[in-house]
């Protein structure tokens, strides 16, 4: 038997986290992943100008 046939099974609680904590961290880390999804590709669509829309909103609003 060689070194890669050695499976090693880490558990949260072996890093000091509990288990409802660690699905807690798990849930905010794919929240987070699908808002900078999003994000990422509303930046790559073309005639998303969403910068530009809040630029022109801004100035419409302080009367320019």
């Amino acid at each position: 038997m060689s070194d890669l046939d050695d499976v090693i099974d880490v558990n949260a609680k072996s890093a000091g986290v509990d288990g409802k904590k660690a699905e807690q961290l798990k849930t905010v880390g794919w929240v987070s992943y699908l808002l900078h999804l999003i994000v990422a590709v509303a930046a790559v669509l073309p005639g998303a100008n969403v910068g530009g829309m809040v630029a022109m909103n801004n100035s419409q609003a302080i009367g320019q």
